[in-house]
């Protein structure tokens, strides 16, 4: 997400809009690239990929894909 104080987007809340958090809209062409940022000792290690490609069809749910985020696999893409 981009932030812009002229971004078309505009989140929601229980209480309302939070115009000072607009952003941008997503570009197509920007779906096909995913930003990557890994910490590397002190560094920060910036890089782009490919998007994984899904491979479940069903929507996803909670009971199921919790372990993936606490082992990590969801960020590294070996699930």
């Amino acid at each position: 997400m981009i932030c812009d104080i002229n971004g078309e987007c505009v989140p929601n809340t229980n209480k309302g809009p939070l115009d000072e958090f607009r952003f941008r809209m997503e570009k197509a062409e920007d779906k096909q690239e995913q930003i990557v940022v890994k910490l590397a000792g002190s560094e920060m290690k910036i890089a782009t990929r490919k998007p994984r490609e899904l491979l479940q069809k069903e929507r996803p749910f909670f009971e199921r894909n919790w372990p993936h985020y606490l082992s990590g696999a969801i960020y590294r893409g070996d699930i």
